[in-house]
């Protein structure tokens, strides 16, 4: 079954989107090391996107589940999410080290995302509103 994601979601990964290449454009600027900053902040990025989805999937499911078995639902699909980041920046050292800080800095565009989102909600609340 295929879920619609949330308004709320779609303007988090905008924000993901958004800062992605904002901090793209001057890092591989000032990087010596371009193509492995692109590639860093890339899978960075992209486990950012894996994380926001399946937080809002685990809350989703989590009310769902109520009072008995939510509390346990949660931990468990954090676990896995701290596993996927974990198992992901342990790859990216056996395979190049100049890679992780870069996918540090995508990781960290989730909670730049989050910040920035509210912004991003002001935007799209004024186009649908024009569209209306």
């Amino acid at each position: 079954m295929i879920r619609r994601f949330s308004d709320t979601l779609k303007e988090l990964l905008f924000g993901i989107a958004i800062l992605w290449v904002l901090v793209l454009i001057p890092g591989v600027i000032v990087t010596r090391f371009a193509l492995y900053y692109v590639i860093g902040l890339t899978i960075g990025s992209i486990l950012a996107c894996f994380m926001a989805i399946t937080m809002e999937n685990g809350i989703r499911a989590s009310l769902a589940l109520g009072e008995q078995g939510g509390p346990g639902y949660i931990r468990r699909s954090s676990l896995v999410r701290y596993i996927v980041v974990i198992v992901s920046f342990a790859l990216l050292g056996i395979f190049n080290d100049d890679c992780i800080i870069p996918a540090f800095i995508g990781v960290m565009l989730l909670k730049a995302a989050a910040f920035t989102q509210p912004f991003f909600h002001k935007i799209f609340s004024k186009i649908t509103d024009r569209r209306n």
